[in-house]
């Protein structure tokens, strides 16, 4: 794997830190090739997450000092396909999560938003 995930368009930046709090989008792009996981959206889904928490890991952090996801869908209709998926990464204590489904760019099926806790979370 790729130890970083591949550079956002121009004006798209990935990652932000306040302080304390760090902000990650992800989409369904292949970090061992940097191209899009265009496939089924229940792959795109992992794919996406899979990045986040890279991202959030690189950073000091981890899924599990997240406080709010926003789940972007292309088509309202995968609801519950997102949910499935969902709860492989979250099975327990979720953290709160929108889901909202709009027109999205390169064929996306899916693109996800965290606001999450830097450190590491106390033993």
């Amino acid at each position: 794997m790729r130890d970083v995930i591949p550079a956002p368009a121009p004006g798209l930046d990935l990652r932000r830190e306040y302080g304390h709090h760090q902000s990650r989008r992800s989409g369904p792009v292949d970090p061992l090739t940097g191209g899009r996981n265009l496939g089924p959206l229940a792959e795109q889904i992992r794919q996406t997450l899979r990045n986040m928490t890279h991202m959030l890991v690189s950073a000091g952090s981890g899924l599990d000092r997240i406080v709010k996801m926003t789940v972007v869908l292309a088509d309202a209709g995968d609801y519950d396909e997102m949910n499935r998926v969902w709860l492989e990464f979250f099975p327990v204590d979720p953290p709160a999560r929108t889901a909202c489904a709009l027109q999205l760019s390169n064929g996306n099926g899916v693109e996800i938003e965290c606001i999450a806790l830097g450190g590491k979370s106390p033993s």
